[in-house]
């Protein structure tokens, strides 16, 4: 992530100056703000290594979530774990927004939500938090609620792959599609 952009209002957040996208079957997409480093040091907390190649990892994993359920996520972290002159960016289909020197993810946050006409979903584990942005009319979910609600639409949608590619392998074992199979290819060749 190397764009760098100004500081603006937050009254546009989450939708890249598109407008709030909707779903093919017209819900409004859901908007998720990420507390960064507390999403990041829960999924981490083993890791040894540096700050750099974990959220670029939890990035890659956010983004993936992001395109796999159409949902807009942004992801705040706090410029006192990092040296970067960044404000705000993207990562492929995220935001990324680091705060100033001096302001805390859990102050960018609120601002954000305070300013949000829709109010996003914020994914925090910090009480007081999740307390301030209530107050504000969002929306909270846990980390670790956030975590497992991410696994598990990824479990299902990989064993609705696998099923899919199982009917697919099961219907090349039917001696029906081989006969139909013949039948095509004689009525192609004589064409």
């Amino acid at each position: 992530m190397k764009e760098t952009k100004e500081k603006e209002p937050f009254k546009n957040h989450f939708n890249h100056g598109e407008g709030h996208k909707k779903l093919k079957n017209s819900k409004i997409r859901q908007h998720y703000l990420i507390d960064g480093y507390n999403l990041l040091f829960k999924v981490y907390h083993e890791r040894q290594d540096s700050l750099e190649v974990l959220r670029k990892e939890l990035l890659i994993q956010l983004d993936n979530f992001s395109k796999t359920f159409h949902v807009d996520l942004a992801v705040v972290f706090d410029a006192m774990h990092d040296q970067e002159d960044l404000h705000r960016g993207y990562f492929k289909s995220l935001e990324v927004i680091y705060t100033q020197m001096g302001q805390s993810a859990d102050e960018q946050i609120i601002e954000i939500v305070e300013y949000q006409k829709q109010k996003p979903i914020i994914v925090t584990s910090d009480r007081s938090l999740a307390k301030q942005c209530k107050i504000r009319g969002a929306e909270t979910q846990s980390v670790e609620n956030f975590i497992k609600k991410t696994q598990k639409r990824m479990h299902d949608v990989v064993k609705k792959q696998n099923s899919q590619e199982l009917n697919l392998k099961n219907r090349f074992k039917d001696p029906l599609f081989h006969y139909y199979l013949k039948i095509f290819e004689l009525k192609t060749n004589k064409k």
